[in-house]
């Protein structure tokens, strides 16, 4: 995801697809390591400063995905 609006959408509806796909294989913990690696520009901006620890925990996704939510949820464009 590179920050871009429309990046953002699409992402949205992946990290849903690998959550379950990690649940389904009890990997759950992986999905939030997964979601980091693909992020850039304001996207990645806005989670850098979440600990590692955090994003690694089983529900540590739904931090990242919390955060990318308020940078761009309400975004002019969306």
């Amino acid at each position: 995801m590179s920050g871009k609006v429309d990046d953002y959408k699409a992402s949205s509806e992946k990290v849903e697809i690998i959550e379950v796909r990690m649940r389904n294989a009890a990997r759950e913990d992986t999905v939030g390591l997964e979601l980091l690696q693909t992020l850039r520009g304001r996207a990645w901006n806005a989670v850098e400063n979440i600990d590692i620890n955090t994003i690694a925990d089983e529900k540590g996704w739904q931090t990242v995905v919390l955060r990318l939510d308020n940078v761009f949820k309400y975004d002019a464009q969306t």
